[in-house]
């Protein structure tokens, strides 16, 4: 389906505006001068701002496009907007509108209808009108709001709409729109939400599939992503893959840690919880190391330089992992896209978690290796945060 990139901004620009809270100056700038007796009969009331004016779709889309520019101040503000945009919307469609006309119509009635029935039915009338394609727009936007709305109700619904979502793509590729999706669905890890790691690691292979099937290229991007989540989420029991150089220049040699357990970490000297992790990892090492314990991190920074500064000033006593001119490509390899990403590897060479943290760590090599090497300069473990 033919859709530009303002329309795609403006269901963005629609959605925000809907959930916004500024204050809105209903009355007009401070500066507007004030009446007199000789030009009082010349001045017109202010207009109604919520009344959708008649026009063409693009006079109407302009119309929607000024109101969703100031936010509504409070809830009977965003009632009139809501409205406002949905008969604005309506005439739209019910006008001789081109195909990004329509589109825009589309997106803009789907956003402000809160009601599923209602969007069923709007996603049935345009098929029986003959827009197949705008229906299926509104079915993808359906999904898109059930996963979010399951995320309260439990895992299992969780699960429940996401496999609607995988049947859907299996009927009909996606399409751009399905842009959105992509992005929470990643951003949103399947197995965070469910735990179910062999139902996140089937999702995703079958989401790779079919976003490579897109006919929008741009999809393709996210097939490659979903595909690298799932073969990391598959590494448990398995052995790990690391490509790249070491910051003196050497190729990494992974084969040199066999019979150790390794933490390899996933970082970046710009991320706040990498670097608050560092005086843990520091005291792992010195705890463990002489049991046969060994950390390699993977940096995703794309300034080399601070990098290096921040090895050096830190004193990081293990290998950091980089590429040629930019970030190893065991990154985009295994989708690491959330810093940091810590997987620890056993001594038979097979990854045992996927992800460990602070006092989990100190108790994961502890199981391991055994008890800590409490040497002279040794400090003991951090007790776990007190929460609530």
């Amino acid at each position: 389906m033919v859709r530009a990139k303002s329309c795609l901004s403006w269901t963005i620009a629609l959605m925000a505006a809907m959930a916004a809270s500024f204050v809105w100056a209903a009355d007009g700038p401070k500066d507007a001068p004030k009446k007199t007796e000789k030009n009082a009969a010349k001045t017109a009331p202010p207009a109604d701002r919520f009344a959708v004016p008649d026009g063409t779709p693009a006079e109407l889309i302009e119309y929607v496009k000024k109101l969703v520019a100031v936010p509504p101040e409070d809830e009977e503000t965003r009632t009139k907007m809501r409205k406002s945009i949905l008969l604005a919307a309506e005439k739209i469609l019910a006008g001789k509108a081109n195909a990004e006309e329509r589109a825009f119509g589309v997106e803009a009635k789907m956003n402000m209808l809160t009601d599923e029935k209602q969007l069923a039915q709007f996603a049935d009338d345009l098929k029986k009108a003959g827009h197949p394609d705008l229906a299926l727009e509104v079915r993808g936007f359906m999904l898109y709001r059930e996963i979010g709305q399951s995320v309260a109700a439990g895992p299992e619904q969780v699960k429940r709409a996401i496999a609607k979502t995988l049947k859907f793509f299996e009927q009909s590729p996606p399409r751009t729109s399905d842009r959105l999706l992509a992005i929470a669905l990643i951003q949103n890890s399947i197995f965070d939400l469910t735990g179910d790691r062999e139902f996140a690691i089937a999702a995703y292979r079958s989401l790779a599939k079919s976003y490579a099937a897109a006919k929008d290229k741009r999809l393709a991007e996210f097939a490659d992503l979903f595909a690298a989540t799932a073969r990391r989420l598959d590494l448990v029991g398995k052995e790990i893959k690391i490509e790249g150089k070491t910051l003196d220049g050497a190729a990494f040699d992974w084969s040199k840690y066999a019979g150790k357990v390794v933490l390899v970490n996933f970082w970046a000297t710009w991320c706040r919880p990498c670097v608050a992790e560092v005086p843990n990892l520091k005291e792992c090492y010195d705890r463990y190391h002489a049991k046969g314990f060994d950390i390699v991190g993977i940096s995703s920074d794309h300034r080399r330089a601070d990098l290096e500064d921040f090895v050096k000033a830190r004193e990081i006593p293990w290998p950091t992992v980089y590429g040629n001119d930019k970030p190893s490509e065991t990154i985009a390899f295994y989708g690491v896209h959330r810093f940091p990403t810590m997987i620890l590897v056993g001594k038979d060479g097979k990854v045992v978690s996927l992800d460990v943290h602070g006092q989990e760590l100190q108790e994961e090599l502890a199981k391991l290796l055994g008890p800590a090497d409490e040497g002279k300069n040794a400090k003991k473990p951090a007790k776990p945060a007190k929460t609530g």
